[in-house]
């Protein structure tokens, strides 16, 4: 099967991922082959004797969409909180044009499967997915327009989506909810393959309980976050880590736009996490207060992404962090440091916009300004921090582009500088002493 190339080492939830993939699909195939004579598409009824999507007296004809053709259609009915009851597999769900609002539940002991078209909703109305098991996406399907998903965790089960093959998270809404107590996981959304998160929004929610993991967005293989939005949240206890967007093996931020809150009431931060070989893209990024960016565990030199802003805490471990690429001009007033146990990190300003540093750094492998201006701008780097050095210990060097800000003093520093163009009018007055630059 298709998931047998995907390797996952690290993550025990990846190999249940793997795991659910297989058994599903035999319960799924099984449940199938015993109703085939029963399934077929169908539209949910005006007025169902219940809300089992497994019971065919609810359907119109009288038979449970479940097979990897059948169509599920919900229009018009009296009775919109739709649960399965066992395993179901289908091409894809409509919502007709003027359709109720439905909540469909995959619950605790149930699996779907979507592997055809996907999602399609005409109803002009949100409709609503509560997820305590697996909801899987597969081949080309779509989450769909004005779909709202809520990933759930009660005290013994937790949910999860995953995305596989090219399948798409569309315009879909995603909420994933964390632990409120010791004794499950979060909930958590994978994508794998060369799936994409396209559009989608996600909010994932970190750790409230002592202790506790954050809910989890990760992008596998070769998928990529699209232009989608994603706010990890801190978490809301002591003890509670923050919700993580995580990107592995040679999986890409493309044009996303990431954000990682501070905890609450002592609770860890959200994180951004770049691993592996995987690629930044054009996207944004703000960290607030604890919430962090973490770019150590990548197996290559570093990464690049668009932009830097917030007042958080970026941990570059041995690796360089280019920044850019989205011609977005931000602050960044956090700490950019090596992270405990690293050294050398390092920091490369390009594109054409601006990066202004307000805060004291500390990571030690240097700073470098390079790009060269054109009529639509140039790479500015702006050192505006009070105290310490906003550069970090290690050198300084400028290969194009404008270097700013405020001249160095006993209390404010930056690395020694090497210049290949240097402005020195692009520096505020007065200006720091010749005797701080050399020349390459």
């Amino acid at each position: 099967m298709r998931c047998s190339s995907v390797t996952l080492v690290r993550k025990t939830t990846y190999s249940l991922i793997i795991s659910y993939r297989f058994n599903a699909a035999f319960v799924l195939l099984t449940f199938a082959l015993a109703a085939s004579a029963l399934a077929d598409s169908a539209t949910w009824k005006m007025n169902p004797s219940s809300g089992d999507w497994n019971t065919a007296a609810n359907w119109t004809p009288n038979t449970v969409p479940n097979g990897p053709s059948d169509i599920a259609t919900f229009a018009t009915s009296s009775v919109t909180n739709v649960v399965l009851s066992s395993g179901v597999e289908v091409n894809g769900i409509v919502f007709a044009a003027g359709a109720s609002v439905f909540t469909i539940t995959v619950g605790p002991s149930d699996e779907m499967a979507i592997s055809g078209t996907g999602i399609r909703n005409d109803s002009a109305e949100i409709q609503n997915w509560e997820i305590l098991s697996t909801l899987d996406f597969e081949n080309s399907a779509t989450a769909g327009e004005d779909t709202s998903f809520l990933i759930e965790v009660n005290r013994s089960h937790s949910g999860i989506i995953a995305f596989f093959d090219t399948s798409t998270a569309d315009h879909g809404n995603f909420v994933i909810q964390a632990t409120r107590d010791q004794i499950v996981g979060d909930g958590e959304v994978f994508f794998f393959g060369q799936s994409t998160a396209a559009d989608s929004t996600f909010v994932i929610n970190g750790g409230a309980a002592n202790p506790s993991q954050g809910g989890i967005v990760a992008f596998i293989n070769n998928s990529d976050a699209g232009n989608a939005t994603f706010t990890a949240n801190g978490g809301t206890v002591s003890g509670g880590l923050g919700a993580r967007t995580r990107f592995e093996n040679v999986s890409s931020a493309v044009t996303s736009t990431l954000t990682a809150t501070a905890g609450l009431n002592g609770g860890g931060g959200g994180r951004i996490q770049f691993t592996d070989h995987s690629r930044g893209g054009k996207t944004r990024v703000e960290v607030l207060g604890n919430g962090s960016l973490d770019i150590s565990e990548m197996h290559t030199t570093g990464v690049a992404i668009g932009s830097l802003e917030g007042d958080g805490v970026v941990v570059l471990g041995s690796k360089n962090l280019s920044v850019g690429s989205n011609k977005l001009s931000t602050t960044f007033a956090g700490t950019i440091v090596d992270g405990e146990g690293f050294s050398g990190g390092s920091l490369t300003k390009t594109g054409l916009d601006s990066l202004v540093l307000t805060n004291a750094n500390t990571y030690t492998g240097g700073t470098t300004l390079e790009g060269s201006a054109t009529n639509r701008g140039q790479a500015t780097l702006e050192i505006d921090n009070a105290n310490g050095s906003g550069t970090g210990s290690g050198p300084v060097s400028v290969l194009g582009g404008a270097l700013r800000g405020r001249s160095p003093s006993p209390t404010r520093t930056m690395g020694n500088l090497s210049a290949r163009f240097c402005r020195l009018a692009d520096w505020v007055s007065p200006r720091p002493a010749l005797s701080r630059f050399k020349k390459r």
